[in-house]
């Protein structure tokens, strides 16, 4: 018998294999302008999961296994750690101009962020160009406030010492960006994954093989 049990587990081991290769590659899932996510799944055993469900854009990634017919996911452990919005770095440049320049959890640069520059009273706004970045004219400024949404907003209080450079990191909001993922078994099934979260609603559980 225990041979027995011994060939059944290594039958199954030599089984999984075939299938973790033919899984790797881009999952999506659409529903409507709302409710879209994709998952990619990489050669390595890393993982990707993103979308918007709702009013909440939800971002995580981890490592991934196949059990069985399952996949089995785990985010990052850092990920459950909770995280605030930071500047990271400041400096002064010969330039004539006051950057800032956002980016985001994953320190890539973060688009059209809303830039507030306080000085005397006075507030001046910009949005964050292609690279994360916006421009001022040179001043003494008081405050910087810089927000997106599924962001946590940052507020800073610049120092009485000449800067014209800084660059902040922001933190995903805690219930825009909470999706995190400990051993959750997505079934493989027709080269289509199926997420467990919503078995009751099956038109939103589907994930189709895009490449």
């Amino acid at each position: 018998m225990k041979k027995i049990y011994i060939l059944f587990g290594l039958l199954m081991l030599v089984s999984c294999k075939p299938l973790e290769s033919r899984i790797v590659g881009r999952y999506w899932h659409y529903a409507d302008f709302e409710f879209h996510t994709k998952i990619t799944l990489h050669p390595d055993h890393r993982f990707v999961f993103e979308g918007q469900e709702g009013l909440q854009f939800l971002k995580t990634q981890g490592s991934w296994e196949v059990k069985g017919r399952q996949l089995i996911l785990n985010s990052d452990p850092e990920l459950f750690l909770s995280r605030e919005s930071t500047v990271v770095e400041q400096g002064n440049s010969a330039t004539k101009t006051f950057s800032v320049r956002v980016l985001d959890q994953d320190a890539a640069a973060l688009p059209g962020a809303s830039i507030q520059m306080t000085h005397q009273g006075q507030i001046t706004g910009r949005a964050g160009d292609t690279s994360g970045e916006g421009l001022f004219p040179l001043a003494d400024y008081d405050s910087l406030q810089v927000s997106f949404i599924g962001y946590k907003e940052l507020t800073v209080k610049l120092p009485d010492t000449t800067i014209n450079s800084i660059t902040v990191q922001l933190a995903l909001d805690d219930l825009q960006g909470s999706v995190k993922f400990k051993n959750e078994k997505w079934q493989v099934k027709s080269g289509s994954l199926f997420d467990p979260r919503f078995k009751s609603r099956k038109w939103k559980n589907r994930y189709k093989k895009v490449n």
